[in-house]
């Protein structure tokens, strides 16, 4: 009989922080990702919780094979690395990065909020950019799968690019 291996699983793995430097985790879920924004199931919080952090890990499929380039719709708060690649680096840096399509490829997004806030209120979108696609638009949540941990992630810690000294870059 073939080694069928089971398909990944939509959605992405979400970290909540109270302290803008991913210290005092709140909780942890693996959130729906929409187009448009990730989401969380409310009975995970509680309504006087206020996030400053969030980390999300997952995996993502390109549509074709080429070089993309991403944003955030808040990129000065936002560090992207695809594939231990940083991609995007609080609005200073944008870098691309060649993909094959249907290949997964380790995420790692990482969003300091400027000010502290319900986890309800987090509306952080991705857009990816490549030949076949002239606008940026948003990563279809079909593209996107949660963390391999039987293989690991290969994603380095990133918390080490977002802050000098006690001052969050892109503030």
């Amino acid at each position: 009989m073939a080694n069928m291996q089971a398909l990944p699983k939509n959605g992405l793995l979400t970290y909540y922080f109270e302290s803008p430097y991913f210290q005092n985790l709140l909780f942890f879920s693996k959130g729906t990702y929409t187009d448009t924004k990730v989401q969380v199931d409310p009975k995970f919080i509680s309504p006087d919780q206020k996030v400053r952090a969030v980390r999300w890990l997952g995996r993502i499929q390109p549509e074709a094979t080429d070089e993309y380039y991403f944003s955030t719709s808040d990129d000065a708060y936002v560090i992207l690395q695809i594939q231990d690649k940083d991609i995007v680096i609080n609005r200073d840096e944008y870098n691309a990065v060649s993909l094959t399509k249907d290949q997964l490829y380790t995420m790692r997004l990482e969003y300091v909020l400027p000010d502290p806030k319900p986890v309800e209120e987090i509306n952080l979108s991705l857009k990816w950019w490549y030949s076949g696609a002239t606008d940026g638009q948003n990563i279809p949540k079909n593209k996107m799968y949660v963390p391999d941990f039987e293989t690991g992630t290969g994603i380095t810690d990133l918390s080490v690019h977002l802050f000098k000294g006690d001052e969050i870059h892109g503030e």
